[in-house]
Parts: C-alpha cells; structure tokens; sequence
C-alpha cells in the first residue's frame, strides 16, 4: 500500500468515528503508516470500513495500528473462508479452461439454432 492509500483510509476513519481526527504530528502518521503499508489496498479499506461500521469511538491512547490489523485479520479470516470472495481475486486455469469451453458450447448451439456458423 502506497501512503496515498493511506491517507485516504486515515481520512475515512476520521469522517466515520466520533472524535478520531488525524491531527497528529506527521511523525506518529508516518510511524502509523510504515506499521500498515504491508496489508493490501483491498484488506487496508476492508479493514478501515470494518472499523468504520463496528467502533464507535476511539479514545485516546487507542493503538490506532493495533486496531487496523486486528480488523485487517478477521477481513482476512473471512476472505478465507469464503470460496466467493476468492474467486474476486482471480480465476484458476482450470476454472478459466472450463468457462472457455462452457462458452465455446453455448456459441456453438446458438449456431445451430439460428443456421449460422
């Protein structure tokens, strides 16, 4: 994750919790992003959004990254054990070479059905 992303999910959080505003020194920001850059575009904003829905505040003293990658795991967790959200990531060859062969039938049969080939 770039530290545009970020700042955009920081952002976010900042709109959605009642008195979380990232105002803090540019050192705890960069201090928080280099403790998160290694989640993923998709798990940082699932994460955030997480948060989002599910805190209602965050006081002061609050670890901010802790909180991130405790939400970024259970997006994880649950990303793993949905079959339907791994196939958003991307299809197999197997998979692929199926839904090829699937297509190739159903072109074939409207073919036939219409007189074309």
């Amino acid at each position: 994750m770039d530290f545009e992303t970020f700042s955009r999910g920081i952002a976010i959080l900042s709109a959605c919790v009642t008195d979380f505003k990232a105002t803090a020194e540019k050192e705890k920001i960069a201090v928080w992003y280099e403790m998160t850059k290694d989640l993923s575009d998709r798990t940082y904003f699932e994460a955030i959004k997480r948060i989002c829905r599910r805190t209602t505040n965050i006081y002061p003293g609050t670890n901010i990254v802790g909180l991130i990658h405790e939400a970024a795991e259970q997006v994880m967790s649950n990303m793993n054990a949905s079959p339907l959200l791994q196939l958003e990531d991307g299809y197999t060859d197997e998979q692929f070479q199926q839904g090829r062969e699937k297509l190739r039938l159903i072109i074939n049969g409207l073919g036939a059905k219409t007189g074309a080939r």
